[in-house]
C-alpha cells in the first residue's frame, strides 16, 4: 500500500519593515539605519531618518496617526537620488496634537514599490492657555478652552478657604461655556478646569457692583 503525503506550503509576503528592524523587504527599497521622532523646545515634533543606501528612490511619505490604525500623510520629502553613502533627512511637524502622535515613514521607489518603517509614538502634554472673562465677574464668567477637548471636561469653583462652591461637567463637543456666579458672594475664588490628565487653575474675582 502506498501512502501519499501532500505538502501544503504557505507563503507569507511582507511589505514594509518588521517591527524593530530596518531590513529591506524589497531589494529596491532604501535601507534605513535610523528613524527617530523627538519634541523640540518649541513643542513641535522633529522627525529624522538616515538611509544607508538609495537606489531609484522616489520619495519619503511622512504619515501621522492618533491611534496607530488610521494614517494621514502630512508631508512628502523627495529623495536626493541614488546614493551608496548615508543621507539624513528631517521633517518638522509644526502642529502636533495633544496626547499621542504616531509617526511612520513610507518609502517609495520610482517603480512604485512602497515599504513602511515601524511606528514611533510621541506623547505631547501641552497645556493650552484657557481664556476666562470677564474677570472680575458679576453675573457670569465665560470659559473658552482654545482647543477641541478630547474628553468630557469639568469646571470647579472653589472659594479662597478651599470650599467647593460649584462643579459642572461639559461634553467634549463644547469648547466655550458660561458659568453663572450670581449666587456666590463677592470675593476671590479659584476656577479649576480639568480635562483628562490636564488640570489648570485660574484666579477669579467675583464682584457684585
Amino acid at each position: 500500500m502506498k501512502i501519499i503525503f501532500t505538502a501544503i506550503v504557505v507563503l507569507v509576503v511582507s511589505t514594509g519593515f518588521s517591527t524593530g528592524m530596518y531590513a529591506q523587504s524589497n531589494n529596491s527599497l532604501p535601507v534605513l539605519t535610523t528613524f527617530s521622532a523627538s519634541i523640540t523646545s518649541s513643542k513641535k515634533i522633529l522627525i529624522s531618518w538616515t538611509t544607508k543606501q538609495q537606489i531609484n528612490t522616489d520619495c519619503f511619505m511622512i504619515e501621522k496617526s492618533t491611534d496607530g490604525i488610521g494614517w494621514d500623510c502630512i508631508a512628502v520629502v523627495k529623495a536626493t537620488g541614488n546614493s551608496t553613502i548615508p543621507v539624513t533627512y528631517t521633517q518638522l511637524d509644526a502642529f502636533p496634537l495633544k496626547g499621542s502622535n504616531f509617526y511612520r515613514i513610507g518609502l517609495k521607489t520610482q517603480n512604485g514599490d512602497i515599504g513602511y518603517t515601524p511606528t514611533k509614538n510621541i506623547h505631547l502634554d501641552v497645556p493650552v492657555k484657557i481664556n476666562i472673562y470677564p474677570n472680575p465677574a458679576a453675573n457670569t464668567v465665560n470659559i473658552v478652552l482654545g482647543h477641541i477637548a478630547l474628553t468630557d471636561w469639568n469646571v470647579y469653583l472653589i472659594s479662597s478657604s478651599g470650599k467647593m462652591m460649584a462643579q459642572k461637567r461639559y461634553n467634549n463637543l463644547l469648547s466655550a461655556v458660561s458659568l453663572s456666579v450670581t449666587d456666590y458672594p463677592t470675593g476671590e475664588y479659584i476656577l479649576e478646569i480639568v480635562e483628562g490628565n490636564s488640570r489648570q487653575t485660574n484666579k477669579l474675582m467675583i464682584n457684585h457692583y
